[in-house]
């Protein structure tokens, strides 16, 4: 008895389709995942930023004023003058710019960071470390520092701490010095400033050894757009829109010339 076989005339069979949907599941996994790790990746890059920036706030703007610091550990207990190396009693997560003088202070009205979050970047915790006697009487040096933590997914470490040393003020208790205010102790003698000749197209200042804090920094050209300005740890880079600065599309024909596609990076150093 001879069997017939049956070929198919069209369309795809069970198996094959079975096989087609895997491999498509497979691919689509793959894509998925390259696209959240660049998110969590572009995440961490603009966390690492916002850190940046918040601790040129905090030299610029919060620590310039010492009675910021003075409302922000308002109630602090006395420390022994020589021991502990932390100031206790207050345990602060919001940061802004106080109207009142302490210890009335008030509210501020925004805040630089704070434990919700700014921006993507949250408080953990804001102390006052380090803190060490100095030559003068009632005067303590220190570490401003914030435990800050990204509000977003990232690829790569979610906690980074923000560090400013800074000037403590205190008065007597008996054998003990009292909390009364902080400042930046950054001066005009412990920075220096960078500044690169103009070079076509980018530019990067970078610090020197002896004063290794990138603080602050900006960009100036000739004639084209800024299209990147970038504060690192040590360092200001300057980009400019290449495209517009050539005179061909998509250029505006005006910054054609060398000299035209100039820019300089200035960073300010501290130790």
């Amino acid at each position: 008895m001879k069997h017939k076989t049956v070929f198919s005339k069209g369309g795809f069979s069970l198996v094959e389709m079975l096989v087609m949907v895997g491999i498509m599941s497979i691919v689509l996994l793959a894509m998925m995942t390259m696209q959240d790790n660049q998110t969590k990746s572009n995440n961490y890059l603009d966390f690492k930023l916002k850190t940046i920036q918040l601790r040129g706030t905090l030299i610029g703007q919060f620590l310039k004023d010492a009675n910021n610091c003075a409302c922000l550990f308002n109630g602090a207990p006395p420390f022994p003058a020589a021991g502990t190396n932390q100031l206790g009693g207050a345990a602060p997560t919001d940061v802004g710019l106080y109207t009142s003088a302490a210890p009335a202070c008030g509210a501020p009205a925004s805040y630089f960071i704070n434990a919700a979050g700014v921006d993507g970047v949250a408080a953990k915790s804001v102390s006052l470390q380090n803190i060490k006697t100095t030559t003068i009487p009632n005067i303590y040096s220190g570490d401003f520092v914030v435990n800050a933590t990204s509000t977003k997914a990232v690829l790569g470490p979610k906690d980074i701490t923000v560090s400013v040393p800074v000037s403590i003020s205190t008065t007597p208790v008996g054998a003990n010095a009292q909390f009364t205010d902080c400042s930046v102790t950054t001066t005009t003698s412990d920075c220096v400033t960078v500044t690169t000749p103009m070079t076509n197209f980018c530019a990067t200042a970078i610090c020197p050894v002896d004063h290794p804090k990138a603080v602050s920094g900006q960009c100036s050209a000739s004639c084209h757009w800024i299209q990147e300005t970038t504060l690192s740890a040590d360092r200001q880079y300057c980009g400019v829109i290449q495209g517009n600065c050539t005179g061909t599309a998509p250029g505006d024909g005006i910054c054609i010339y060398g000299g035209q596609r100039a820019t300089s990076a200035t960073v300010v150093c501290c130790k």
